[in-house]
């Protein structure tokens, strides 16, 4: 995969027009690495799915807050927001890919830092009994199939 690498879907699965890899926010949790036998050929598919991802998910992030739009293809647009769940998905897979080694910390951990610390000034609410709350989030995604912006913000407003 060279620089030009960009990710075609958003969180709800949706096709952006950006360039040529499928992925929502779940791909990128790579969590069963961990138990996926290093003796298959499907192992090494995993590797290097997140290996190609890491870098489209570098530049899709927000310039000045680091962390990505609900509707990664519609940065800016009215109606799109930072949507607090998929980019703690994020953030993990590029932290946890960095400790385990599969991930370069120099080029991938600022990133997660500067998205880290948006998400934890920004949607982490502490309430007068000293309980926390995460804000953010969307209440639901379609699962009808029909992936557009305009379905995607017609559904329950985020939290």
């Amino acid at each position: 995969m060279g620089s030009s690498t960009r990710l075609v879907f958003d969180g709800f699965g949706r096709r952006c027009k950006l360039g040529l890899l499928i992925f929502d926010s779940k791909v990128l949790n790579h969590w069963q690495l961990d138990y996926f036998p290093t003796n298959l050929p499907g192992r090494s598919q995993l590797l290097n799915h997140l290996k190609a991802l890491a870098p489209a998910l570098v530049a899709s992030a927000d310039p000045s807050t680091g962390v990505w739009w609900l509707v990664l293809s519609e940065p800016g647009r009215d109606g799109n927001y930072f949507e607090s769940s998929g980019a703690s998905m994020f953030i993990y897979a590029l932290l946890k890919g960095i400790r385990k080694g599969y991930l370069k910390k120099s080029t991938f951990f600022p990133v997660a830092e500067k998205a880290y610390k948006y998400l934890s000034d920004t949607f982490v609410k502490v309430a007068a009994n000293g309980t926390a709350s995460w804000e953010g989030t969307v209440i639901v995604g379609s699962l009808s199939g029909n992936g557009s912006f305009e379905v995607s913000f017609s559904i329950s407003s985020r939290l």
